[in-house]
């Protein structure tokens, strides 16, 4: 009878014992939840501001130049030439991204982003794809034949989400 007992006390003792205090754990999972969710300024991640040189073209879907396009590179903003060519010769940008924008009524708006070189030129090309291919009119069926020989038929019985018609 004592050596059941002494087993059941060592048995009871060894649980105690080996037992871990799980609150730590706890703290650093929790931790770990706040770090992922906190929100990242990428920025910081950019690199400080630099001067940079950049060179460009901006065409259609063609490959046509396109004049008067907006470019912004930076805090510089400028103007495609007749043939479709843009130079910012002292942008500031961060020195491991830059983000290129270019803008023209009638196109969907273009973008580049590169990690710009502060003793080359940086070059690019961007191609603007024009932002209207038909426009079709509510309740009449329409046949739309895309440059690429691509043909959409639309019904044209239109309604909103709550069911009311679409003029």
């Amino acid at each position: 009878m004592k050596k059941p007992l002494e087993l059941l006390c060592c048995l009871l003792l060894l649980c105690m014992f080996s037992c871990k205090n799980d609150d730590n754990v706890i703290l650093q999972q929790v931790a770990e939840e706040e770090q992922r969710l906190t929100p990242i300024n990428f920025e910081e991640n950019f690199g400080s501001s630099v001067t940079a040189c950049f060179l460009g073209r901006v065409v259609d879907e063609n490959n046509n130049p396109l004049q008067g396009v907006t470019i912004r590179i930076g805090t510089t903003v400028t103007t495609t030439d007749l043939f479709g060519t843009f130079t910012a010769s002292s942008s500031e940008v961060f020195e491991k991204f830059a983000y290129i924008t270019a803008e023209k009524m009638g196109y969907i708006k273009g973008s580049r982003a590169l990690a710009p070189s502060t003793t080359d030129v940086n070059r690019m090309e961007i191609m603007l794809l024009e932002e209207v291919a038909a426009t079709i009119t509510s309740g009449e069926a329409t046949m739309v034949n895309l440059s690429n020989g691509t043909e959409v038929s639309f019904a044209g019985n239109y309604t909103r989400e709550d069911g009311t018609p679409h003029n």
